[in-house]
């Protein structure tokens, strides 16, 4: 991106606040399509990802390009390579949305960065305790969507890093029964797979062998309602 030429990420943080309503709006508008771009169209994510830090860089930041910033960082590292750089990108949205103040923001910002972006350069289980963060943010300001993707995010980072399954199935167990009631949507339905199948993993008939790898098709007790434990 030609306007990016030769400035650092944090360097960024320096731009004046941005005063267009409409322009403000804009960016409000691209930031919200895309979670849905990015099971349909991810090149259409990526474009509004662009078309969000263009217009941050032209007419300043706005509570919004902190989420072009972390999905410019996704793509700098994914797409080519420059994890170096993409993980600046990261720390930098990370920064103006906490400087923004505004945790529903933060906790989009906080999962995109510690479950995609943060193990890049630090290690894993501090991309673990992040998504705990996004996790509290999300259930603070109500917003069901990214508490899920928060708590998938977790189970495969704690399988990524080897943890042991009796762990990953504690993990899962403990978010069971929210997922089960807030199934709303194709991450949702993952996560509640991803929660079912570790909570029928360690399931097992009465005296066989214990076996942390089998998987049996016996149902769990229900779990007790309420919030899910952080």
């Amino acid at each position: 991106m030609g306007l990016l030429r030769g400035r650092r990420a944090q360097a960024l943080q320096a731009l004046p606040p941005m005063t267009d309503p409409d322009r403000r709006a804009t960016i409000g508008l691209l930031m919200s399509i895309c979670p849905a771009a990015y099971f349909l169209n991810p090149d259409l994510m990526a474009l509004a990802a662009l078309r969000i830090v263009a217009l941050s860089l032209r007419h300043g930041n706005a509570n919004a390009s902190s989420f072009g910033y972390v999905l410019y960082a996704l793509i700098r590292g994914a797409l080519f390579g420059d994890y170096k750089g993409g993980h600046e990108f990261g720390r930098l949205a990370i920064d103006l949305a906490e400087r923004s103040g505004n945790i529903v923001q933060r906790c989009k910002i906080v999962l995109i960065f510690a479950g995609f972006i943060n193990f890049w350069r630090e290690p894993i289980e501090t991309s673990i305790e992040l998504l705990r963060s996004s996790l509290r943010l999300a259930l603070d300001c109500g917003d069901i969507q990214y508490a899920n993707y928060s708590i998938l995010q977790t189970i495969f980072l704690k399988l990524a890093c080897g943890a042991e399954l009796d762990d990953v199935y504690a993990e899962a167990k403990r978010h069971e029964n929210f997922v089960r009631q807030t199934r709303t949507g194709s991450r949702s339905r993952i996560s509640g797979f991803a929660c079912n199948t570790f909570s029928r993993s360690r399931e097992r008939p009465r005296g066989s062998p214990a076996s942390p790898t089998r998987i049996t098709t016996r149902r769990p007790p229900s779990p007790s309602s309420g919030r899910p434990e952080i």
